[in-house]
């Protein structure tokens, strides 16, 4: 037997057969569901459930930028990690210790020479390399 409790009164519903709630007992209840208390609670309650829900597609965004930015700097560590990789096993050989001792010492082996290859055309030190004349043909040279 169920028991249906609708503006103070208490109707037995059971076995198909149920008493029939007046057209008063109706409108009561109608009334007190369309009040404006109620509305404006369903309102006020909607509004703050929109809210939260609106909060919880902002945090879901934001993760899903944050993810994103992980996922870029997690691809740029892997390609950090390959190189240095492979520039530790070139350290693992002879030449690559000698080249690396080379480039950071600026040393050569007993018996080498260094050699400074210079472009016949130019002068790098900007100094014009004319031949040594004396006074009297500098002097000369003004009137030409």
């Amino acid at each position: 037997m169920l028991l249906l409790i609708l503006s103070y009164k208490i109707y037995l519903v059971g076995n198909g057969t149920s008493k029939m709630i007046d057209f008063q007992q109706k409108r009561k209840i109608k009334k007190v569901f369309y009040s404006r208390f109620i509305l404006a609670s369903l309102f006020i309650l909607v509004f703050f459930v929109g809210l939260q829900v609106y909060n919880i597609f902002e945090k879901q965004r934001l993760s899903k930028d944050s993810l994103l930015s992980v996922y870029e700097e997690y691809e740029g560590l892997v390609k950090r990690e390959r190189m240095l990789i492979s520039e530790i096993e070139r350290l693992k050989t002879k030449d690559g210790i000698e080249e690396e001792i080379r480039n950071k010492f600026d040393v050569a082996r007993p018996g080498e020479h260094v050699v400074v290859v210079v472009d016949s055309g130019s002068n790098s030190s900007g100094v014009d390399l004319e031949k040594n004349t004396g006074w009297l043909e500098s002097f000369l040279n003004w009137f030409k």
